[in-house]
């Protein structure tokens, strides 16, 4: 029987060298392309809210009159489904009369995003799906404000963007693009999602970058 020669073993080596090399390659351009994707995505939804805001004066979710403009043929339920409180804060509140997923329905429905929503949490069209992985809402947030925020699914009383998404050097990219690169000052702010598993998404003041052995944090954009 006969032998691989020498050469030709080096040959095989090679060849399984670039492959691993052009795997690990284009893994990085792919995550690139996401996070680029994500920055893309974050700016186009506040573009639309600050559209949205200069037309109607109020924030998507919470605005006390959308049943007025959006309310044919039921296209956001009910006029006390479809319509938020007005007190710029977008609220839980329950299932079909919920500020958080309206907001999505309200934009869509003045035809600043494209999509449909369903306006209704828990289903499947009633938030926007990031192309990272997980999705977007809008939401107050009690220490920053109404926030954009990215976080992996956590179907728990509406809250679905709470679990941990993004590894913190991923999360600081983003933020350096943004804003100011800081997870807890400027626009953009960071921490740690509801299952983070080892280590933290913030070691004061900054992004927990050192470790980097699971996805710890969710961000959220100031709106």
């Amino acid at each position: 029987m006969k032998g691989y020669s020498l050469l030709e073993l080096s040959i095989v080596v090679v060849i399984i060298a670039l492959l691993m090399a052009g795997v690990t390659m284009g893994n990085t351009i792919l995550k690139k392309a996401k996070l680029y994707g994500t920055i893309k995505e974050l700016k186009e939804i506040e573009s639309a809210i600050i559209l949205f805001k200069e037309q109607y004066s109020a924030y998507p979710g919470d605005f006390s009159n959308a049943y007025y403009y959006f309310g044919v043929d039921d296209l956001c339920g009910t006029e006390s489904q479809c319509n938020g409180d007005g007190d710029e804060i977008i609220e839980i509140g329950s299932k079909h009369n919920s500020e958080v997923y309206r907001s999505f329905q309200h934009l869509s429905s003045a035809e600043l995003l494209k999509q449909y929503f369903s306006g209704v949490w828990g289903e499947r069209n009633s938030v926007i799906q990031a192309t990272i992985g997980g999705n977007y809402t809008l939401i107050y947030d009690e220490n920053f404000n109404n926030i954009i925020k990215l976080g992996a699914e956590i179907a728990i009383s509406g809250q679905t963007s709470d679990g941990s998404l993004l590894f913190p050097k991923d999360a600081e990219k983003i933020d350096q693009k943004i804003d100011d690169g800081m997870p807890l000052k400027g626009d953009l702010r960071a921490k740690s999602g509801t299952n983070t598993k080892n280590e933290d998404c913030i070691t004061k003041p900054f992004y927990n970058v050192i470790f980097e052995s699971n996805e710890s944090c969710i961000i959220g954009l100031k709106i």
